[in-house]
């Protein structure tokens, strides 16, 4: 590649980089020299956010000689391919850490994937819908998030709210429309004011919806506004009894993290909430944990059915109140003893026994 070729593309490059296309470096007609000159960037912006081809290989499901002879040029398979998936993992990475944080929200592993997630259905304008226990800051993460994507609204299904005419009452209170018309008036002036706007739809508690409001849905996604739904596991089974597939082909991401924690036993999954993570949501470096302690926290913060960090945070919380002597690690002796004051001896002995029985594996590191 010349100079003025490589001026020429650092240029696109950069271009698409601003707009947060990193996809739009190569098309179809890209040459060697242009691969050559995509490889660099990427090995660049690897080197930039100190990314090992290890990192980048387990982010892609790719192995880690395939990538490597990728960057190198020595793969013999459809590089362009590979090397597009590699600019479509910049541009999601890149998205990520381009979202404002509001004060207060810890970035957790799994916070960071439901943001990934949401931002990857912002931008392509499809369905996405986040599965996963209550306790697990799916509504703190939503909240987040309506706040730094200004053209976005935030509804959440309940009993009353659960059907087609209850979302269209939502969206219209959302969009400041007048809800006293019917709902087909409604409905019409929803279509109007969304429709081509790219407006970012979430929906919390999204298990409580019926098969009308997802058909609902289906349509107003059809118009080019993206939707995020975020649910407990109880979403599979609504979304599975619905009479057409032409919901489900409009979800292009799920993140199951209810999953992640079944099968988090160590494995290549991993828990969603490392306890580090649990620890710095329940009280932000100000106190000590014993291993013991650690090892408690981080079963109870994974647990798909205990509640999960927000059991984790009452414990600690209650823990704290209660302690003159805050230079003392806190024990899982004193985290027992906080559980069965607040729910009695009866409730913690069974969270025990379900703790005891987690496939996850004690990381009660130091």
């Amino acid at each position: 590649m010349s100079q003025n070729e490589k001026d020429i593309f650092d240029r696109l490059v950069q271009a698409a980089r601003v707009q947060g296309r990193w996809a739009r470096m190569l098309d179809e007609n890209a040459t060697r020299a242009d691969m050559d000159g995509a490889a660099e960037v990427i090995k660049d912006w690897m080197a930039k956010h100190k990314l090992s081809i290890n990192n980048v290989a387990t982010k892609l499901g790719m192995g880690r000689s395939t990538l490597s002879q990728v960057l190198s040029g020595k793969y013999k398979g459809d590089r362009l391919a590979r090397i597009n998936e590699l600019c479509d993992l910049m541009d999601h990475e890149e998205k990520v850490a381009g979202v404002v944080r509001p004060d207060g929200l810890v970035e957790t592993q799994a916070v960071e994937r439901m943001i990934g997630l949401i931002e990857n259905v912002h931008v392509s304008r499809t369905i996405g819908v986040i599965i996963a226990p209550p306790g697990f800051s799916k509504t703190t993460v939503l909240e987040a998030m309506h706040q730094t994507i200004k053209n976005s609204i935030l509804i959440e299904a309940d009993v009353k709210h659960c059907d087609a005419t209850g979302v269209i009452r939502l969206i219209a209170e959302a969009l400041g429309e007048k809800v006293h018309t019917s709902s087909s008036v409604a409905l019409h002036k929803i279509k109007k004011k969304l429709r081509g706007t790219g407006w970012l739809l979430m929906i919390d508690q999204a298990h409580e919806l019926r098969s009308d409001a997802f058909n609902l849905l289906r349509t107003i996604n059809h118009l080019k506004v993206p939707i995020v739904l975020a649910a407990t596991h109880l979403i599979r089974d609504r979304i599975n009894k619905l009479d057409d597939t032409q919901f489900t082909s409009r979800v292009f991401w799920t993140l199951p993290l209810d999953k992640m924690i079944v099968m988090g036993d160590g494995g290549e999954s991993g828990p969603a909430h490392s306890v580090e993570d649990i620890i710095k949501i329940c009280e932000g470096g100000k106190l000590r944990f014993t291993a013991d302690a650690r090892d408690f926290l981080f079963r109870l913060g994974n647990h798909p059915t205990l509640g999960a960090l927000r059991q984790c945070q009452l414990l600690v919380m209650a823990v704290a109140a209660s302690e003159m002597d805050h230079s003392k690690p806190i024990s899982a002796a004193k985290l027992n003893s906080a559980l069965r004051e607040m729910h009695g001896e009866a409730h913690r002995k069974f969270i025990q026994s379900q703790l005891d029985s987690s496939r996850l594996r004690g990381v009660a590191t130091a």
